[in-house]
């Protein structure tokens, strides 16, 4: 019988059937190269993240390049434009030109829109007269005057370049109560912008001096007015619709350089379009002034008559 090799039989019982997967030299198995593959992505990711954190850490610290300098990662210097203020005042008594009040005070008109009931007297001072077809919500009647303040308030340079009409509506007269008051007709020069909206293309034009607002009596000159730091400009300006028997509705604009850069600022009455209607009819109602019976006169051509403060003024127009 022959003899049995004791490393021979633990082998056979220890390696009972057959034996799956890959084997190494010398018969060991290669409990490794099944997942090999899984650990070198892992560490491949793991060093990808690493790098990516890194880079984006980087960029946070350094600043935006898209917003700086892409050199040195630096934002260039603002550009702090001129602080521009600008205030509407439609009391024309409040014009800066003594001669524009004299002017406007000798000829006030106004329409006081239909649906009201109009009564009252205004006082035999000129601007009470404003004050009263301001508070009926009265429309200025062939001239509107006001005037405008620009003022730079945080330095800068400024040059006011030009001014034009923006959203110029133009349609029907208004019906209302006219109503009127002045007198007088010495020709006075006052310092003024008018812009004549009967005019095929309405441009404002100034004029250091217009002889009773005419533009047919006067020359205008350049306009173009440089606006220091802290410093203020003030216009008086007039609309003028004297040809026609319509309503027009209009805004301004003007055309600035500030620090260089060219800007439009424009100029409103208080967010709402400036207003003014044209030259309707020969009825009006004309105040007297004192508070008596008189007080006012005038109506409308087959109805003429006069009115106490207490007595309701009736429609002239149209």
């Amino acid at each position: 019988m022959a003899k049995r090799d004791p490393s021979k039989q633990k082998i056979q019982s220890q390696f009972n059937g057959d034996i799956k997967g890959p084997v190494a030299p010398h018969g060991t198995i290669n409990i490794y190269s099944g997942w090999r593959p899984l650990v070198i992505l892992s560490l491949a990711v793991v060093v990808a993240l690493s790098i990516a954190l890194a880079l984006w850490m980087q960029s946070g610290s350094s600043g935006s390049a898209t917003t700086g300098d892409t050199a040195t990662g630096s934002h260039p210097a603002a550009v702090t434009p001129a602080n521009l203020k600008v205030l509407v005042d439609t009391d024309p008594f409040h014009a800066s030109s003594p001669d524009m009040m004299e002017v406007y005070g000798r000829h006030q008109e106004w329409l006081l829109p239909a649906g009201q009931t109009v009564v009252g007297d205004p006082g035999i001072v000129a601007e009470n007269f404003y004050k009263f077809a301001e508070s009926y919500h009265g429309v200025a009647v062939g001239r509107l005057v006001f005037g405008v303040t620009i003022q730079n308030l945080a330095g800068g340079d400024v040059y006011l370049r030009s001014m034009e009409v923006t959203n110029l509506v133009c349609g029907a007269p208004m019906k209302g109560i006219r109503i009127f008051e002045g007198g007088g007709a010495d020709p006075l020069e006052p310092r003024a912008i008018v812009i004549d909206l009967d005019a095929k293309r309405p441009t404002p034009l100034y004029y250091p001096k217009t002889v009773n607002l005419d533009p047919a009596l006067s020359t205008p000159k350049p306009f173009g007015f440089p606006v220091p730091g802290n410093d203020t400009v003030q216009f008086d300006i007039a609309a003028l619709l004297m040809k026609s028997q319509r309503s027009c509705s209009f805004e301004l604009a003007i055309n600035a350089v500030i620090n260089g850069e060219s800007r439009t600022v424009p100029i409103t009455d208080a967010g709402k379009p400036f207003k003014v209607v044209g030259n309707l009819n020969d009825t009006f109602w004309m105040y007297n002034g004192g508070g008596g019976p008189t007080t006012w006169s005038g109506g409308t051509v087959s109805k003429p008559g006069i009115r106490s403060p207490s007595q309701a003024l009736t429609v002239t127009d149209p």
